[in-house]
């Protein structure tokens, strides 16, 4: 379950994808997790960029600009922190790069773990590439018929 990733994934600030390819049993095991208090939890899709929203009032919807998403966040938060972001990996949105993304966290000293949901063999390099580059760790929760080369797993980098 996903919620197992965000439990080894603590973090001060949350990126969580709000994106329509997130309904249903991902959205519900996203709701069902306990944030540790104080953690800002922020949201994005093509509609909205928000932070610290009631997530059980906000239903998926929209495409995802993850990378834009994780870079304006990244310009916004203080250095030295560490962000988790929950995401099926898709991208189908952005103006940024998940190496401008990178280039951004390392000058802040920034890490970034990934929990992913269903991520397809398509994204996993970008997500990857993004915990190691960074120092953070990508956990990966798949479906039986969607099993990844990495399954469920935790990788730290």
């Amino acid at each position: 379950m996903i919620t197992r990733g965000l439990e080894i994934s603590e973090a001060d600030v949350y990126l969580v994808d709000a994106s329509y390819s997130m309904r249903g049993e991902k959205w519900g095991q996203i709701n069902a997790f306990p944030f540790p208090k104080g953690a800002k939890i922020y949201t994005y899709t093509t509609f909205n960029y928000n932070c610290d929203l009631d997530l059980r009032s906000l239903r998926p919807i929209g495409n995802t600009p993850l990378w834009s998403a994780l870079y304006q966040l990244l310009e916004q938060i203080e250095s030295r922190q560490t962000i988790t972001v929950v995401t099926d990996g898709e991208d189908n949105a952005s103006k940024k790069t998940s190496e401008e993304a990178i280039a951004l966290a390392k000058r802040k000293g920034i890490h970034i773990n990934i929990v992913g949901f269903d991520v397809k063999r398509a994204y996993l390099p970008a997500l990857q590439t993004i915990a190691k580059e960074t120092g953070g760790s990508i956990y990966l929760e798949t479906r039986a018929e969607e099993e990844t080369p990495l399954g469920r797993t935790l990788l730290p980098y």
